[in-house]
Parts: structure tokens; sequence; C-alpha cells
């Protein structure tokens, strides 16, 4: 079972004093608390203290050292310094998957931080006299009285850009804190404490070879610590760079790892013969399971564990077979290379060639990048030529987010206004724009990763480590595309372990075909749900146009499939929440906590 874990912190300074707090849950028992602060989880936290300032620490943490082990207890002098500087400390001399909560000035101030990888989510709800923290959204509705209602403008919202993480969810007043930030109670303020732009503004232009032993020695060192805490790890295998790289690391590892590649009956979904190479170059085992129909109902919520609908309903087969391995063959995490594309920075564009100009590259620096870009992409040098120019000559190095409309309705639109805001997007004014780019493509995963249900054998991704993550974004954007391969750098690393035909691959598998024929063999359920379901009588889609696209004799094309199954989801998932809880609609302004989204950002499409 992944970890879970509860907490409270009362606005009254004292309300433990007389009668500590007992179990509030199945499973979970009572690891930390001071007079307003208590802590429950499922497993055991660190706890420590100095004078009057105290913490608990839940999760996983790692030290700085590779190969990385587990901390169990912190040594007097490191929680000094932690304390001493509100927390800021932990993310400079350890990482993981954590949730610190820190007591401080004599329990005055409560400061709650999240790890900057947010493999461990952290969700929070305020009612009059505190606020409660959970890992999951049925904790915090179990035990601190939240009648759920859906957020209609945060549905819609996630909807129009679901991989762009927000603060707010679909479910009035439940927040969620974003990695890298700290949530100061009572007061409710965020503050970001950790930025991956802290690390990419110094330009690391070493040889190529040292960057990539680097890389490999930083990578590997994160594998052997997240494969250390576990006994039988099943790795979603498909043959592409970053599974594979994933496999190599396992592969030296003495966790016992297993492979499956999950494929389709078109030959697009079907990866089983790069899958074989790589798992048989290390050694393991390989499963191999093919997608099922039988598995898929549209109906059925695959997210009702979360606060958004993050998931989409092809996903029920793969959950399938994930919880039938943990049931008979004792697996106990199942490893993933998601999240490979963007730290080893897989951009398609000139931004490349800009950053090298303004990094004042030698011409023949310019020339080689120019090179590169052409044979990544396939575009001509003039092509190139005036793509770079053009975003040479914008002023701002931001990278620009556009959300998806797509079947929304213009209303659902001009309700969500101006709320695609990101820290990580806020580029400092020297930034280069292919950095920039590089980190909304971090900013990007981090909507995707933490969706499994907390009661199953947690989901690990290990190439979002923060070491991985700092080495990376530091890697100059002309790095990641040298020779006209993407991901360059990483390839480099792993050339001489893995196949060839594996480190050279540049196709990638899709559930693509899949996904459409759900499509196609539920049209007429699709257009009965959507038609006439919650989605439909909030106001929230264009009903005209879904009628249309649903037709017997409209010819489907993409990606109205995948946007139809996202709209099924987010209907399927309405539902059982207002099996749950009483749903109304928010008025428009909602209770934002201080500092979390600056008034003058701007950070919708243009």
């Amino acid at each position: 079972m992944a970890f879970r874990y509860i907490a409270v912190v009362y606005t009254d300074p004292n309300p433990f004093t007389e009668h500590p707090p007992a179990f509030v849950a199945p499973d979970l028992s009572l690891q930390f608390h001071t007079n307003r602060l208590a802590v429950w989880a499922n497993a055991p936290a660190i706890a420590f203290q100095h004078q009057d300032q105290a913490g608990v620490i839940l999760g996983t943490l790692f030290g700085r050292a590779t190969p990385a082990q587990v901390v169990e207890t912190l040594t007097q002098s490191s929680s000094e310094r932690i304390l001493a500087s509100a927390g800021r400390d932990l993310f400079d001399d350890y990482w993981g998957g954590y949730i610190a909560l820190l007591s401080l000035r004599g329990d005055t101030r409560i400061e709650v931080l999240r790890d900057p990888s947010g493999a461990l989510p952290c969700l929070y709800f305020a009612t009059p006299h505190a606020v409660w923290l959970a890992s999951d959204i049925d904790l915090l509705v179990s035990i601190s009285g939240l009648a759920p209602q859906i957020d209609y403008t945060g549905l819609a919202r996630h909807l129009f850009a679901a991989d762009l993480r927000s603060p707010r969810t679909a479910l009035v007043g439940v927040r969620d804190l974003l990695a890298g930030q700290c949530l100061r109670l009572p007061e409710r303020q965020i503050t970001d404490l950790w930025s991956p732009w802290a690390h990419a503004l110094h330009v690391d232009d070493r040889p190529r070879d040292q960057l990539a032993e680097d890389l490999k020695h930083t990578l590997e060192g994160c594998v052997s610590g997240w494969a250390s805490r576990f006994q039988h790890v099943w790795l979603s295998l498909s043959g592409g760079l970053d599974s594979s790289i994933l496999a190599c690391a396992l592969g030296r590892s003495p966790t016992h790892t297993t492979c499956v590649t999950l494929s389709t009956a078109d030959p697009d979904g079907d990866e089983r013969t790069y899958a074989r190479l790589a798992a048989s170059s290390q050694g393991l085992a390989l499963q191999e399971e093919v997608h099922s129909f039988a598995d898929i109902d549209i109906e059925r919520s695959t997210s009702a564990h979360l606060p958004r609908p993050s998931q989409y309903p092809f996903a029920q087969s793969a959950n399938r077979l994930k919880w039938a391995a943990s049931q008979q063959f004792g697996v106990d995490a199942y490893f993933s290379g998601v999240g490979g594309d963007n730290v080893f920075c897989h951009l398609r564009s000139a931004s490349p060639l800009v950053d090298r100009f303004r990094a004042r590259g030698h011409w023949s620096d310019l020339w080689a990048t120019l090179t590169d870009i052409c044979r990544l992409t396939g575009c001509s040098y003039g092509e190139a030529l005036r793509h770079a120019a053009r975003r040479q000559l914008r002023a701002s190095p931001r990278y620009d987010w556009r959300g998806v409309a797509g079947f929304l309705s213009k209303a659902a639109i001009d309700e969500i206004g101006d709320t695609l805001y990101h820290p990580w997007l806020e580029a400092p004014s020297q930034a280069l724009p292919g950095k920039a780019a590089h980190i909304a493509h971090l900013t990007r995963i981090q909507g995707t990763i933490d969706g499994f249900p907390r009661h199953w054998p947690p989901d690990i991704n290990p190439l979002l480590s923060q070491p991985l993550v700092e080495l990376c974004v530091g890697i100059p954007s002309w790095r990641w595309c040298e020779g006209g391969r993407d991901r360059s750098v990483a390839r480099r690393a792993f050339e001489a372990d893995l196949p060839e035909a594996v480190i050279h691959r540049t196709s990638k598998g899709t559930p693509n075909v899949f996904a459409f024929e759900i499509v196609e063999r539920n049209r007429a359920r699709l257009r009965a749900l959507l038609r006439d379901g919650h989605l439909a009588r909030a106001g929230l889609i264009d009903v005209e146009a879904i009628d249309r696209v649903l037709t017997p004799a409209h010819v489907m094309t993409a990606p109205d499939h995948i946007l139809l199954l996202g709209l099924s989801e987010a209907e399927a998932w309405t539902t059982h929440w207002q099996s749950v809880g009483h749903t109304t609609k928010p008025p428009r302004q909602e209770d934002t906590p201080r500092n979390e989204t600056p008034p003058d950002s701007r950070a919708g499409p243009p």
C-alpha cells in the first residue's frame, strides 16, 4: 500500500493539552502531535525537535549521497538546520517523496512543505477552527467532515488545461499544495521554496561526455535508492529510451524486477519487439499483456478517488493488470519512465538555436546546432532560421501555455478567464527561451504523477527525482539535441548498456487506436451520457458540437476521440461525487490563500 497520512492544524492554541488525539482512521496511527498539530500515518514518520520547535517528515526521505540511502532519523545538527531555516535546508540536503510539517516559534506557526518532485500529494481543506491535510481525498472526506461539492469552474479549468496542475481542484474548498511549495498556517500563506529556475540559469556547457557521465551516475543513484524500498518492482517497459534506461538501472539492483509491456491489437500500439530487446539485454523477465475492451466501462470513473477527473477510461485496462500483479505476484511498487521526455528536454523547436546565440556561441557552434535542429525535426535550414528569428525577437523568454477548448462551451471558457498560472512558468528576465520551454515541460508532467489509488502499491517515477531534475535543467538545451537526436545526453549516457535498436529508437508506440476504438464502440452511449449529463446541465460543454461528432455518419478524427473520452471520465467522476456530497455551483470569487496567484499574472493563451 502507498503511504497515507492525515494531519490537522487547529487555530486554537491548545486543543490537545488535556486530551491528546486518538486514532482517527483504520490503519493510521498517531505519529506526531503538539498542542495544535496532530499527524496520523500508515507507516512510521521521522519526528525531530530542537528547543521549542519540532517537526515531522512523512513519506520517503533520502540523503544526497550516492547511492541514495533511506533516512530514518535525523541528526541533531540536521534537525536544528531544518528548523532554523523553516524547512529550506530540507530541500538542499535531502530529496525523496515526502511532506514535512514544522511547528515553529513555540507552536504559534505551522509550516507544511511538499517536496519538489511532487511524489506525495498534499490536499487541504479549511474549516472555521482547523485546516485538514491529507494524502488523498477519501481520507480528507472521511475525517474532516467535508461534504463534497462540485466546483464547476474548477472542473472547467481542469478540462481546459488538464496537464497544468492548479492549486484549485474540482471540489469546492479542496486545495492542492504544489510541488516545492510551503503552506504557512494559520495564515494560509503560500510560499515557493523550490523552483527549477534556481538550477537552470547557469549554463553547464561542459563536454558532452562529462555531462553524460554525471547524468548516468545521478540517475543510477536515484533508481537504486527508490528500488531499495521494495521487494518486487513491476516496471512498465515499452522499449522506448526512458523505460529502457530504467530497466538498465534496475537490472543492477538487488530488488526483484519484472518488466511488463502492454500492447494493442494494432501495430501502432505493439512495442513488444523493443521491449524484448531491452529486457533481455538486462537479464530481466518480461510479461507481455494486451489491452482488452472487456475492461472498459465509459460510465465507471477511473479517477473517482481523486479531487479532479485526471485519467481516461482506457487506463482501466492497465489498472486491472497492475492490481492483479500486486495480488498474484506480490508486486509492491510500479515503476515507470514517466517524465523522461520532460526531464531529458525532448524539444522539437528552434529554441536551442536562440539559446546558443544568446549564450554567445561561436558561429561554428551555431551552425552545428542549426544542423542538429534540422536533422531532428526534418525542417529546412530556412524554416529553422525563420522560427529562431521570430523567437529571438520576442521580448519575454516566458513560455506561452495554451489551453485546449475542445468541446467546452464558450461560457465555460469565459468563466475560466486568465487562470493558467503556475510559479514555474514565471521565467526570470535573463532566462533562455529554450530553457523556459524545458521547464514548462517539467511543469506539464506534474499534473499526471499522483493519480494512483492510495490503497494500491505506489507508482514510482524515478526520472522525476529531485537530484536528476536539478542536474538536467542545468544542461543547455542545445546539448539535448546534439547529433540531431532528441534526449541526446541521456542516449549517450547509456549507449554502451542498451541494444543499438533501443538507444537509437525515435518512434513511439501509442494506444491511440485502442482509444479510438473505445469511442467507436460506444458512440450511442457517449452521446446519451454527455448530452443528458451533469456537464451539459451545468453549461460546461457544447452539446450541439458533441452531438454532431457522435452521429453515426460522422468520421471521427484526432484529437476528438481523446477529448470525448476525457469528457466521459469527467461525467463519470461528477456522478460519483454527486453520490457522495451535495453539489452547488460556487461563487466566482473563491477564498484563495495569500500569495498563491500573483494578481498581475497573465498566464492564459495570447
